[in-house]
């Protein structure tokens, strides 16, 4: 007996040719590709099940791309795991924080919460050695300098507002 065909199409907001995943593993690291296939046939382990119509993915390819081809190869580092290096993730490793970003918010969109800690963790190392005005840059926050929050006339330090508004 073969194994059941699966396959979902998936579209991508800067291309306009769907891919299409056909590997079972993908799709069961993926809850939102899973959630999608169950909607469509909830024995879709056992039987066959092609998604035709694309699921919209609001990224761009490349970063799709990124996580699809290395979606089975990264193991998250564990709680207190202070052996894992960022070389232990070369393809996220070689890339910069401003490429892993959108990797990283499709891993979350995706709802890969493994895949979500490598990309975090290979982010966390390289900003770890960014000056602190790069790293505030890059998190989209301002950066107040050391003598502005001692200055506090109360002798209190005042972080900023926007760090508590939700």
């Amino acid at each position: 007996m073969s194994e059941a065909i699966c396959e979902v199409a998936v579209l991508f907001k800067d291309s306009e040719q769907p891919c299409i995943i056909k590997e079972r593993e993908i799709i069961e690291k993926s809850p939102v590709l899973m959630k999608a296939i169950e909607g469509e046939n909830p024995d879709w382990k056992t039987t066959d099940i092609k998604i035709n119509t694309p699921l919209d993915i609001p990224f761009p390819k490349a970063a799709g791309e990124f996580v699809f081809d290395n979606l089975l190869k990264y193991t998250p580092p564990a709680e207190m795991d202070f052996e894992k290096k960022p070389e232990d993730y070369p393809e996220a490793n070689a890339k910069s924080v401003d490429e892993l970003k959108p990797i990283l918010e499709l891993a979350s969109y995706m709802e890969c919460e493994g895949f979500m800690r490598c990309i975090g963790f290979v982010i966390g190392k390289k900003l770890s050695e960014m000056p602190v005005d790069t790293i505030a840059a890059y998190l989209g926050v301002e950066m107040i300098s050391e003598e502005e929050l001692l200055a506090q006339e109360d002798g209190w330090l005042h972080p900023p507002a926007a760090l508590f508004d939700n």
